[in-house]
């Protein structure tokens, strides 16, 4: 097997390098279209374990998420983890919402809608038996191992804000789920890939858990009202028409399809926001601390903190500060 071309360098991704390539198995087989997802982590990182365990267990169920052909987990590549994956067609829904805004919403929102009620109604006992045996078991991927890590944070930082939404989460944590349901943890227009409104890729399942499915509906809202980072040709008006369109039709088209429990939706926003608050404030105390922000990281953008510091104060009335440095 080798190489065809050049590795061609692929948008999107704050804690990922990311390269499409063509390989050629040679044998007059045709070459295949794969990607290269470079973590911006140590190679003892677990992430390609987890992400190839998920991805190919969806993929081999016939969901539209690309398989990870080529085991990578216990190797390194310039000292970082890595996975090679199919290259999925289509575009981004954000792609196309970027392209068109106003044209483009209506469609986006009833894909957003349909295909996270999808995900959150899957069966998910194969994913857990193959999970357990690859050596990272289900509960050890619920949506509270963000607790764990915010937890570890505090310690390591001994920064008070962390201890105190640590404190919070611990007191008011909800149940277990009585369904168990897959979370994708990062879905948004930037990570469905899409041909003519059918959705040909999901991807990017570098957060992933298994737990409520208000965990992912709330971060998923939470995304949404973020809208667009960095410079936009629209005007801040439309943007915020956009927003609005895309939240309450989100909402709708999910709605018809599963009920939310709106009362899990402001811990689970908490818990994630949180997550990322304490990366960015344990960063600020020394680099040594496992698990903070790294170089790029989209949390620490200014518009997106000053989000989070908000709703959190909202959720919590914890005000976490303004971000380090600014």
């Amino acid at each position: 097997m080798w190489i065809v071309g050049e590795l061609r360098r692929l948008t999107g991704g704050f804690d990922t390098d990311t390269y499409a390539f063509e390989l050629d198995a040679g044998r007059g087989d045709p070459s295949e279209s794969l990607v290269l997802r470079h973590y911006r982590e140590s190679s003892r990182s677990d992430r390609p374990l987890v992400e190839s365990t998920v991805q190919n267990v969806s993929a081999n169920a016939g969901h539209p998420v690309p398989a990870v052909p080529y085991d990578t987990t216990s190797r390194s590549l310039l000292g970082r983890a890595h996975i090679v994956m199919q290259r999925m067609p289509g575009i981004s829904l954000l792609d196309t919402l970027m392209a068109d805004p106003m044209g483009s919403a209506e469609m986006i929102v009833n894909v957003l809608g349909t295909t996270h009620a999808r995900i959150h109604g899957l069966e998910t006992s194969d994913l857990i038996v193959a999970l357990t045996e690859s050596g990272r078991p289900a509960e050890s991927l619920s949506p509270f191992k963000g607790l764990v890590d915010i937890s570890a944070l505090a310690d390591a930082s001994r920064n008070p804000t962390i201890a105190s939404l640590n404190k919070w989460l611990s007191d008011n944590r909800p149940g277990e789920p009585e369904e168990l349901s897959l979370c994708h943890g990062d879905f948004h227009p930037g990570n469905i890939l899409a041909e003519e409104g059918r959705v040909t890729g999901v991807i990017d399942w570098g957060n992933f858990a298994i737990g409520h499915a208000e965990y992912d509906v709330a971060v998923t809202r939470f995304l949404i009202s973020i809208g667009p980072i960095g410079d936009s040709p629209a005007p801040r008006e439309q943007i915020d028409a956009v927003i609005r369109q895309l939240t309450l039709g989100y909402n709708a088209t999910y709605e018809e399809l599963r009920s939310v429990n709106e009362s899990l939706i402001d811990y689970y926003t908490a818990l994630r926001v949180s997550h990322a608050i304490g990366k960015v404030l344990a960063g600020a105390v020394g680099a040594d601390i496992p698990g903070i922000a790294h170089e790029g990281y989209a949390w620490a953008i200014p518009v997106v903190y000053k989000l989070m510091r908000r709703r959190l104060f909202e959720i919590t009335g914890i005000d976490c500060g303004p971000l380090p440095g600014s």
